[in-house]
This record gives structure tokens, sequence and C-alpha cells, in this order.
């Protein structure tokens, strides 16, 4: 099975396509970088409560980054559903 983005074993394109990282920052936390972005920007624009509760649909890198986000911000009541 072909494994894609973030969880893939090496990259997907060739390097003439790609940036040098930070200094200092690890391959695994750099691929996190865009679902977390993606997480922060629906969060901007949900504007959840931190008393409120919350389902994410799907555990996958992106819902992952909602829950981290969240709980980082001090939210609770979250419901993390992955379809079968």
């Amino acid at each position: 099975m072909k494994v894609y983005g973030a969880a893939a074993d090496s990259p997907g394109m060739a390097a003439a396509g790609t940036r040098p990282g930070a200094g200092g920052v690890d391959a695994g936390c750099a691929a996190f970088a865009e679902p977390l972005a993606v997480a922060r920007h629906a969060l901007a624009l949900a504007g959840p409560r931190p008393d409120g509760r919350g389902v994410v649909a799907g555990g996958g890198p992106i819902g992952a980054a909602v829950v981290a986000v969240r709980v980082a911000r001090g939210h609770t009541g979250l419901l993390v559903v992955e379809p079968a």
C-alpha cells in the first residue's frame, strides 16, 4: 500500500521542487506544519468557545492538529469520530 503525505516514508517529489527547512526542525515536525496551519485557519473561522463541546470528524493529520490546537488553548469536551 502506498502512503502519501506526512505519513510517507520518503518524499513524493523531486528535490528541485523543495526548499530547505528551518534550522533545527526535524522532518517529522516540518511535515506537520501544513496540517497545523489548516487546523488553525479552520478554528479561526469556526470560533469555538473554550467551554463548548466539539466534534472532530476524522483523526488524520488535520483532525489531530485540530485537537492539539484546541487542547493547547484549554478547550475541553472534544469528541473525535473516525469513519470506518
